[in-house]
């Protein structure tokens, strides 16, 4: 791989210096200060479980100031720290950052990782004043060292004066003098270097591990580190091609770099991963070699291949089934309105005039009407699922290209309350278990279903809201629900110059889609990807002067970012733009989403609230206090907007604030005022129309 145009770190490695700066202790204090209003950092993964994005250097950081001042040096070893300082460790960073406990046991390995550096500083000071008694009779002081309580000190130096001590640091460093591979990597590790070659690339797929050893092992100037280092990376070159080729293939545990260094992994870790990366979370676990394996191993195996397979083709076809499913669709493509008429095509469908086949794949066509009903399986207490049953009409019905008994009906399963339950009649390697047919029609027994003219069960969850949402929506949301892995998510990359941020990309997750897809609130990511598409369009209708975006994730309550930094970016903002043109402010505060909209010229700002409400006190002060001067008025003016508002008791703002602006660029000619006179509410039609643009254009993503 070539490393030329992989950005390095400010304080990468340097090879041949003999004296690098070295950095002082991390205090963090706008960390501290950002979340003493009770307000959370996000922080984000990736696929390994680790830190990713501009909040990773600020968690890193955090649990070293956190490690370094709350858990003593007395302690030999990281295990014999007491649960009582742990717990306090971790309550530490759930209380600034907004992580889950599924994240806990890789925080707390970071917490291990950064408090042996600082022991190991406290040694090499011991060491280098063991002949100044007087300088050891007390800790170190300053900033550098914090407040070590001179129990604990009196203790540590005695430690280190041992004998067992010293024996025990000689044939350490004997046996790291032995290492002829070390890796040159700052701070950022394997994840930041990850990161880097993503952003060169332009490629945000996951970089193969021997890649990321052999660029952790060169220099600056692309130059291996040692002789050995280049006979590695040599071979892992060779090795690479022989795969690709098909020459060799792998035992369970091994890949390209474990044969290439020739020996196995260490139990513990898996190298040129990153921290918190096992064995059987990268290689997966081995299988099991019991003879008396029950069926439920053998199906959880064939259900592995078959999740796998059906992946793999439900991604090649879901944008084809997704296209058809639009086309298809009530909901034609919304368009805009050009001042000169160039995008009078916008959002034409392509395959205008084109026949549609009629889907054979499934009996829906000729089915009766459905009746709700619950299904179970052995006996008619055990209720596996629920769904609704249809009547088939024909004698010679079929099912999957099987033919369906006289005993059996034809059922489309709606919910699965025992997901791992196999369903009576399996649809050969494609529908094993009752989880993999939600959404399909399969044969059921007669005699397990249940039909009754009650309401509907109390174990009826959000998933039965699918049924109501438009075909596109609910195929996007099967996708999700179905395919996509619980924490996956999708990159979104934005244009550089809609933002007019450093910030080009974004992770889109499954959450998001799922939460969007049954109309529940949405997050800041689901917004950004409807201006993404918004940008799109003006820029095909060279509206580009007429609207400037403002990214919700920069100036949103409670973001990293604070007050100052805001005002500035808001401020370079106005700026930059044309006098005419109209910032587009979307603003979420409280779980509620508002929009502004900005009128620099005439010193306007627009304000839309789906509940009517006044501008909130921090959106006014952020607006006020950075127009000032840059607006054609010595004041602002707030006009909140007669605008449509949204039902009581439901959580819509954040699809009426995308309708909202929609309707405000989708026609330049008339005002903003005059764009929503008389409209009281939007339609579930209208928010739908909207919705159904969102999916198609993640679908094109």
């Amino acid at each position: 791989m070539d490393s030329s145009n992989i950005p390095q770190d400010d304080n990468a490695h340097t090879l041949g210096t003999n004296e690098r700066k070295k950095r002082g202790p991390t205090m963090m204090p706008k960390i501290v200060k950002g979340t003493s209003n009770g307000k959370k950092f996000q922080v984000n993964f990736n696929y390994k479980g680790q830190p990713i994005g501009k909040m990773r250097p600020k968690l890193s950081s955090m649990v070293g100031v956190w490690s370094r001042s709350l858990v003593p040096i007395m302690y030999t070893t990281w295990k014999k720290v007491p649960i009582e300082v742990k717990n306090k460790l971790w309550a530490c960073v759930t209380a600034k950052f907004d992580v889950g406990e599924d994240r806990k046991r890789f925080i707390m390995l970071k917490f291990n990782k950064t408090w042996k550096p600082f022991k190991y500083k406290l040694t090499t000071y011991v060491k280098e004043h063991i002949d100044e008694p007087e300088l050891l009779r007390h800790p170190p002081t300053g900033q550098e060292w914090g407040l070590i309580p001179q129990e604990d000190w009196n203790q540590f130096v005695e430690s280190r004066k041992s004998v067992e001590f010293k024996n025990l640091s000689e044939s350490q460093t004997e046996w790291r003098n032995k290492v002829p591979l070390n890796h040159g990597l700052s701070r950022g590790g394997y994840v930041g270097l990850e990161e880097r070659i993503q952003r060169a690339t332009g490629v945000y797929a996951p970089v193969p591990r021997e890649d990321l050893w052999v660029e952790a092992r060169k220099t600056k100037n692309g130059e291996f580190r040692s002789e050995d280092v280049k006979e590695k990376a040599e071979k892992i070159t060779d090795l690479k091609k022989q795969v690709a080729d098909g020459d060799i293939s792998f035992q369970p545990g091994e890949d390209i770099l474990t044969m290439a260094l020739e020996k196995p992994e260490h139990p513990g870790r898996v190298q040129a991963t990153g921290d918190g990366v096992t064995i059987t979370s990268y290689f997966g676990r081995a299988k099991r070699k019991s003879i008396a394996i029950d069926i439920e191993n053998i199906v959880e195996e064939k259900v592995g291949k078959i999740v796998t397979q059906r992946m793999i083709e439900f991604r090649k076809e879901f944008m084809k089934e997704f296209m058809k499913e639009f086309n298809d669709s009530q909901f034609p493509p919304n368009r805009l309105q050009s001042d000169r008429d160039s995008c009078s095509d916008l959002g034409e469908r392509q395959d205008q005039g084109r026949p549609v086949a009629k889907d054979q794949s499934t009996p829906i066509a000729r089915l009766s009407k459905g009746t709700f009903c619950k299904l179970a399986l052995g006996d008619d207490l055990n209720i596996v699922a629920q769904g609704t049953m249809f009547m088939d009409n024909e004698s010679n019905a079929t099912v999957h290209g099987m033919p369906l008994a006289s005993t059996d009906v034809c059922v489309s399963i709606d919910v699965a309350f025992q997901k791992n339950a196999i369903l009576p009649r399996p649809v050969r390697d494609e529908l094993i278990l009752v989880s993999h047919a939600i959404g399909s029609i399969v044969a059921w027994p007669k005699k397990f279903v249940i039909t009754s003219n009650n309401e509907v069960s109390k174990f009826v969850s959000q998933d039965v809201a699918s049924s109501s949402m438009p075909p596109i929506v609910k195929s996007l949301f099967s996708f999700a629900k179905n395919v996509m892995h619980p924490s996956g998510s999708i990159i979104i990359n934005f244009d550089p110059n809609m933002f007019a941020s450093a910030t080009e990309m974004m992770f889109l997750g499954r959450d998001d889609i799922l939460q969007f897809c049954r109309m529940e609130q949405i997050s800041i990511s689901v917004i950004k990807l409807y201006m993404r598409l918004l940008f799109e369009n003006i820029k095909r209708c060279n509206l580009e002067k007429r609207f400037k975006f403002v990214d919700p994730e920069f100036f949103a309550n409670g973001s990293a970012h604070d007050s100052e930094e805001k005002a500035k970016k808001l401020g370079d903002i106005m700026e930059s733009i044309d006098p005419t043109q109209l910032i587009i402010f979307p603003y979420n505060e409280s779980a509620h989403w508002m929009l502004t909209v900005i009128d620099s010229y005439e010193g306007q700002c627009y304000f839309f609230d789906s509940i009517g409400h006044d501008p909130c006190q921090n959106l006014k002060e952020l607006i006020n206090s950075t127009a000032h001067g840059k607006i054609n008025r010595k004041h602002c003016i707030w006009k909140p907007m007669k605008c449509p508002r949204q039902p009581k008791y439901v959580e819509h703002c954040g699809y009426y604030v995308m309708k909202y602006m929609w309707d405000i660029v989708a026609n330049t000619n008339v005002s903003i005022p005059e764009k929503f006179v008389k409209i009281q509410s939007y339609t579930q039609r209208e928010i739908d129309e909207v919705r159904c643009e969102w999916a198609r254009s993640l679908a094109a993503v």
